[in-house]
């Protein structure tokens, strides 16, 4: 076999000596290598060029000897490490968004199935619920912010002026549950069990579609950049995973958030039953009008019990002459012929 280069992986020039010898060709193998090859340039070229510039050796001579070959093997090596690495680093990458890839597409296929979709819905109440509690405890003083949270998430009013004067998050988070699953309940007796699950599973998927697709870009942004976090004397794998995870978190987050918001506030209206009026066919009638006679000129006595005037008789014109051609004589007797006599 004969080569013009050596590539970057031994397993390629491996496989072009396997293809002769399948063949069952024994024969032996030899490659021709330039100090202008890509590998040979990234690997020593500049040092060999000296020192044949030293023993002055010309371009155009040979070199052989197994130390160099031994060279471009440990040079092919080393792009095949490096090479390995980088997709070892990609896995690695993959494996923060892979984990968050199979708990979305969980979810979704649940949420397509109809599995526990009302349960799903009041679990998703309980976390937003725990999740604004938290942020009003035991601040007593700002009610009105209270209020106003609850009013935007779930667009129902809530007093909490039963809740005693330590405010803690307990009593909050099971107020705002109660309350809201008070008013759910009844929106639901209203329209009904089954048009509610339709409504929940429609804004769940879409919901969840919508902010999946961001997630993914924002990780993609996060990707770009986490690189640099090696400047700063910490681990881009780790901090990509720590970032990547809070990212997540939020996103799961803003899905119930955003999905008992468009819940709460959605205005469903049971569409009335028209009953389709039969088209009743009448029979045509036909009145019986006056008619009136047509006005005849004075001297003129027409009536309907008179005959019809009988149509008058055609009178045909007969020939003075007999039928001539038009270039025979004239039968004048002129001696010209028809076409300039009587023809004419």
């Amino acid at each position: 076999i004969m080569g013009t280069e050596r590539h970057e992986s031994r397993r390629i020039d491996n496989q072009l000596r396997g293809r002769a010898g399948r063949q069952g060709d024994p024969g032996s193998s030899r490659f021709y290598v330039s100090l202008e090859d890509d590998l040979m340039r990234i690997f020593g070229s500049e040092r060999i060029a000296k020192v044949m510039e030293t023993l002055g050796m010309t371009e155009d001579e040979n070199i052989e000897h197994r130390w160099i070959s031994k060279a471009i093997e440990n040079a092919q090596k080393k792009v095949e490490s490096h090479n390995f690495d980088i997709r070892k680093t990609v896995l690695e990458y993959d494996d923060v968004m892979n984990q968050q890839r199979v708990t979305i597409y969980a979810k979704r296929r649940e949420i397509m199935d109809g599995k526990d979709i009302h349960e799903k819905m009041l679990d998703m109440v309980d976390a937003v619920a725990d999740s604004i509690s938290q942020q009003f405890a035991g601040d007593a003083e700002n009610v009105g912010g209270l209020k106003e949270k609850v009013g935007q998430q779930f667009g129902i009013p809530i007093d909490f002026a039963d809740i005693p004067q330590e405010f803690k998050a307990d009593d909050i988070g099971q107020k705002i549950y109660d309350e809201v699953i008070r008013f759910y309940e009844k929106k639901e007796l209203e329209l009904g069990s089954e048009i509610m699950r339709q409504v929940e599973r429609y804004f769940m998927l879409q919901t969840l579609d919508t902010l999946w697709k961001d997630h993914l870009l924002a990780m993609d942004h996060l990707r770009e950049g986490i690189g640099l976090r090696g400047y700063g004397q910490k681990d881009p794998k780790m901090e990509y995973k720590k970032e990547g995870f809070a990212l997540f978190g939020s996103m799961i987050q803003a899905y119930y958030e955003d999905t008992l918001e468009k819940l709460f506030k959605v205005q469903i209206q049971k569409g009335q039953e028209v009953p389709q009026e039969r088209r009743r066919v009448q029979p045509m009638q036909l009145e019986k009008r006056d008619i009136v006679p047509v006005q005849h000129p004075e001297g003129s006595h027409t009536g309907s019990h008179e005959n019809p005037p009988e149509p008058q008789k055609v009178v045909t014109q007969q020939r003075q002459y007999p039928k001539v051609g038009r270039n025979d004589d004239c039968p004048c007797g002129s001696g010209k012929k028809y076409k300039k006599c009587h023809g004419s």
